[in-house]
């Protein structure tokens, strides 16, 4: 179906030229085909439509401008095209292993929102207020500001989380600087809470909960993560019954940061319930279940924490299945059947690929759940499913198809920061097309 709209996506800049949003939509069907270059091509083009437009002389004057050094870019123009296409641009660059690209983007974004965050009148709000009841004790500009800070939440979540997911799958993180992405975001304060309701450049009853949802879940997963590293296991599992006593300083209060995701993730579905938004109740569902696997994880309870991994893969299955969407950028924070893949390798993973008794069960398993990640209903040339599916490959013997999946995660990460994958990648495919290499696939135990 997005096939037959590539020739167009690739004539149909021509045809508008200097229009932002216009530029921006051919990434619908780059995204939907894994053509992550032309994606982040076609929204680069877009931005820079808005801001050539942004400097022309008087352009701005009732929206923020004109530019100057006090004031900076007038944010407030076309703001729900130019940051659409930021918020998709870096979502692509990070498919490339581009990290320190999507940081600048994500960078600005951030400038943005603590533009529309300065306009606030004065006042004490209670931050432990629900959403809109805290909205309310701001006054009415924070309709305007939460539609920025939900792209900011979006962008720093997937930020976090791309890394993790690469460091995860063990032999492909890029450098120590990038992995910081994920390591810092348990540290920093907790936003408070996003308005959903108003309309101003977006539904913010659309938007706002997943951003949210999107934001817990990437902390307390960067929290879960730098546990499990450490081999500490999580102290209090948060489940039915709340958490009594004081926090521990000594492991950074994770398990009530884990608590305090699971109450936003869990409002957040509740929301979506009540508006009758199946497709964004189960992606906040999906959440959830990828905090239960983590924690799990951090127990050493690897069956536990596959079942939770393959309980959100059938429901994200399930929704898609129900909901086609073009691309869903905006309603995406880390493919479950990719962390299903992931936790099969890092769980049980052993490189040597005898494609044979427990060694082929994993292997075949987690083939499976890469395979589903690259499916054309799915996320086609993901590239870090293109990695997982050529060890997965690599283990059952299979070199033929490992040997495609490296070409084709070459394609991407080829020049890229995740110099470890390409390397790997590079050994395996060897020098000539089509010929597969001896060198083992790489896990390394997280």
């Amino acid at each position: 179906m997005y096939n037959g709209g590539l020739e167009y996506a690739r004539q149909y800049p021509a045809k508008v030229r200097d229009a932002c949003h216009s530029l921006h939509m051919p990434s619908h069907i780059f995204d939907r085909a894994g053509q992550w270059r032309d994606a982040a091509a076609a929204n680069g083009a877009s931005v820079a439509a808005a801001d050539a437009f942004a400097r022309l002389p008087g352009a701005l004057g009732d929206r923020g401008g004109p530019i100057n050094a006090s004031r900076g870019f007038g944010f407030a123009f076309n703001a729900g095209n130019v940051y659409h296409s930021l918020e998709y641009e870096a979502y692509e660059l990070l498919q490339q292993c581009r990290l320190d690209d999507a940081r600048d983007r994500l960078t600005r974004m951030g400038y943005a929102a603590a533009q529309a965050l300065r306009l606030l009148p004065e006042g004490v709000p209670d931050s432990a207020a629900a959403p809109d009841a805290f909205a309310g004790d701001v006054g009415g500009a924070w309709y305007n500001a939460t539609a920025y800070l939900q792209w900011q939440m979006r962008m720093r979540a997937r930020q976090a989380l791309w890394p993790l997911l690469t460091e995860m799958m063990g032999g492909a993180a890029p450098p120590l600087e990038t992995a910081l992405d994920w390591r810092s975001l348990p540290a920093e304060a907790v936003p408070p809470p996003l308005s959903w309701s108003g309309r101003t450049v977006s539904d913010h009853s659309f938007y706002s909960p997943f951003s949210e949802a999107s934001w817990h879940h990437a902390a307390a997963m960067g929290a879960l993560m730098r546990l499990h590293q450490r081999g500490v296991a999580l102290p209090h599992v948060p489940a039915d019954e709340p958490i009594t006593g004081v926090c521990s300083s000594a492991d950074g209060c994770v398990a009530e940061r884990v608590a305090l995701a699971l109450d936003v993730v869990g409002a957040a579905e509740a929301h979506y319930v009540g508006a009758g938004h199946g497709y964004e109740a189960a992606g906040a569902a999906v959440l959830a279940l990828q905090l239960r696997a983590m924690v799990n994880l951090t127990r050493g309870d690897a069956a536990a924490a596959l079942a939770a991994a393959a309980a959100a893969r059938a429901l994200e299955e399930h929704a898609n299945r129900a909901l086609l969407r073009p691309s869903s950028t905006t309603l995406l924070s880390l493919p479950a059947v990719a962390l299903h893949g992931a936790l099969l390798l890092t769980t049980h993973g052993s490189g040597s690929g005898s494609g044979s008794g427990s060694g082929g069960d994993w292997a075949a398993a987690a083939a499976d759940a890469f395979g589903a990640c690259l499916a054309p209903s799915a996320k086609p040339q993901m590239p870090l499913c293109l990695l997982g599916l050529a060890r997965a490959k690599a283990a059952l013997g299979d070199a033929a198809a490992a040997n495609r999946s490296y070409a084709a995660l070459l394609e991407v990460w080829d020049g890229s920061q995740c110099t470890a994958a390409v390397a790997e990648a590079r050994s395996y495919v060897g020098p000539a097309p089509g010929r597969a290499g001896s060198v083992e696939p790489v896990r390394v135990a997280v």
